[in-house]
């Protein structure tokens, strides 16, 4: 053992020594106790429990700059956890001690041999096999459960017998405190000399890269298109969820990714039963990476068997274990199945599946609305639920951070407008539901022979059309609409003779209703504009992309957090 672990086994060995010496304290007849120690073994616990505290204290001082609060009193309350072995621990300490971390662990190791010697004269239980002494004797001799907050209790199935002297034992808790001491100052003088870096301002992004979100989206576009087995007259209508994915690092300098940040795909589909199509299939499909473990032990496996009928595997099964899947429709076609299903796209580009994924709160309705139809909807139609602010801004973001994900992908290809942003309807009695939080973008697909791609018909009427600022200067339009409720007074026709209008009217709107406009919405929606007008703006230029994400997504999702009352919330 050479490296920072040292400090969990210390931390864990300190109480069990000290419940051990007052284990035998407690044994001892008043009188011998008296004649033997007089008082030094009172005063001698008083002394290791104060060193304890201390060196508590010096370990959250020297984590805190190196792990977040939560893994900081994580690893304070487990001696065994993880962490303790991280080899990232290790770099950032020796980033921070600089040329003080080798003798930091140094007095690490004293402490540890301070330990071990006051572990020798205590008479306690040791497993065999095990390399260090602290080790063994802390795995023969486990806490109990104390529903108190607390230092742990142990509990000894002998007597306990210590052999030190008095004198020893003044040296010993000499040469503890000295080294609680020591490892302070170096704390001390390693802040002094090189401080923490202030903290730089969290900056959202999308993660993962909008590269990689391309490459798997456009995968997965092929492997649908060519997915399906039913007869030809038996059409398949897939979704695909459109997700903002913005992430906010995290302000602490947490040692474990969380879910939101690994740099991993997940896409979220919904498929309508040509058998049933009142009833939609939810599908997650999450892209594998080679470098990383599979996630899926706890996940119950699905496969398909030559009858076409789905069977369970063992819940450990891993994703490797998973058969290749060809065709979706023995999925959500042919018979009943489970609500959620769960796929993995290899980097082979190849579909592995099904599992049983969580659930996700997606509700698909009987019908689809267009963003044109919720924003402008017809007079004779009455009853639609109200967008809240916190609606509108969500809206906002995620048609905006889902053109720069999905712009060169078959999901939103060419000129693009209010008609490609889908959404779930669900009616009742009193209003009609629009699920804002979920939009999505089409594609159909029906059998190759039924429709041939020489003579398909493109989703878009207006595909042919392939330019940036059509595109630029529309999602500067969506904002504006989407935040005012209003519809542009002159709407384009999607002739690039227009373009010239619809910069005078966007102009003079922003101007007009610069009162019920922010300044982070308003610069978000001219920056739009000026893009559209730039002749040099390229969607598929990653830097151009990276300067859209923050002058246009992340001042619109700073509001967000503020309507939310300053958390973020994805």
């Amino acid at each position: 053992m050479s490296g920072f672990e040292i400090a969990g086994i210390v931390l864990g060995s300190l109480p069990l020594l000290i419940s051990a010496a007052e284990h035998y304290q407690s044994g001892l007849d008043p009188a011998i106790a008296f004649f033997k120690w007089k008082d030094e073994l009172k005063k001698a616990l008083r002394e290791l429990w104060l060193q304890h505290s201390s060196f508590q204290l010096t370990l959250r001082n020297i984590l805190k700059e190196v792990a977040s609060p939560s893994e900081t009193d994580e690893m304070l309350l487990d001696f065994q956890h993880e962490l303790w072995r991280s080899s990232e621990l290790a770099e950032r300490l020796e980033h921070r001690l600089n040329a003080a971390y080798r003798v930091y662990i140094y007095m690490m190791k004293e402490m540890e041999s301070c330990m071990r010697t006051l572990a020798r004269h205590l008479d306690i239980d040791r497993n065999n096999g095990t390399l260090n002494d602290l080790e063994a004797i802390l795995e023969a001799n486990p806490p109990i459960e104390s529903p108190g907050q607390g230092p742990p209790r142990f509990e000894f199935k002998r007597r306990i017998k210590l052999t030190m002297k008095r004198k020893e034992i003044r040296n010993l808790l000499k040469e503890i405190k000295s080294c609680n001491e020591r490892l302070d100052q170096f704390i001390e003088k390693a802040q002094k000399t090189q401080p923490a870096p202030p903290p730089r301002p969290a900056k959202p992004k999308i993660c993962p890269t909008v590269q990689e979100i391309q490459h798997h989206a456009t995968r997965l576009h092929e492997i649908l298109s060519g997915a399906w087995s039913c007869s030809p007259r038996n059409a398949h209508q897939v979704h695909l969820i459109l997700e903002h994915r913005m992430v906010r690092p995290k302000k602490q300098a947490a040692l474990r990714v969380s879910a939101d940040e690994e740099d991993t795909a997940c896409f979220t589909l919904s498929c309508k039963s040509p058998c049933s199509p009142e009833k939609w299939g939810l599908a997650e499909v999450r892209v594998a990476v080679k470098t990383k473990e599979s996630q899926t032990k706890s996940r119950r496996n699905l496969s398909t068997s030559s009858s076409r009928t789905l069977c369970e595997n063992s819940d450990d099964s891993g994703v490797e274990d998973l058969q290749i899947v060809t065709d979706l429709c023995p999925f959500f076609c042919r018979q009943p199945h489970p609500n959620y299903f769960g796929f993995e796209l290899n980097p082979g580009g190849k579909l592995r599946g099904a599992y049983q994924a969580l659930g996700r709160s997606v509700l698909m309705g009987e019908s689809c609305v267009s963003l044109e139809e919720v924003l402008f909807p017809a007079p004779e139609v009455k009853g639609w639920r109200p967008f809240t602010e916190e609606d509108r801004y969500l809206l906002a973001i995620t048609i905006a951070s889902s053109l720069l994900q999905l712009h060169v992908t078959p999901w939103l290809t060419g000129y693009w407008s209010k008609r490609n942003i889908l959404f779930s309807k669900h009616a009742d009695k009193q209003q009609i539901n629009v699920d804002v939080l979920h939009p999505f973008v089409s594609m159909e697909s029906q059998h190759q022979q039924e429709q041939p791609s020489e003579s398909a018909t493109p989703q878009n009427p207006l595909n042919f059309y392939d330019d940036d600022t059509m595109n630029l200067l529309t999602l500067a339009k969506l904002l504006l609409e989407i935040k005012l409720n209003n519809r542009l007074q002159q709407p384009s026709k999607g002739d690039e003779a227009c373009h010239a209008g619809d910069f005078l009217e966007l102009k003079k709107w922003i101007i007009q209703e610069k009162g019920n406009l922010s300044f982070a919405y308003r610069d978000a929606v001219a920056y739009c504009m000026q893009c559209a007008a730039n002749p040099a703006a390229k969607l598929k230029d990653a830097g151009f992309r990276e300067k859209m994400v923050d002058r246009v997504v992340v001042p619109l999702l700073d509001e967000l957090d503020y309507w939310r009352g300053g958390a973020l919330q994805v």
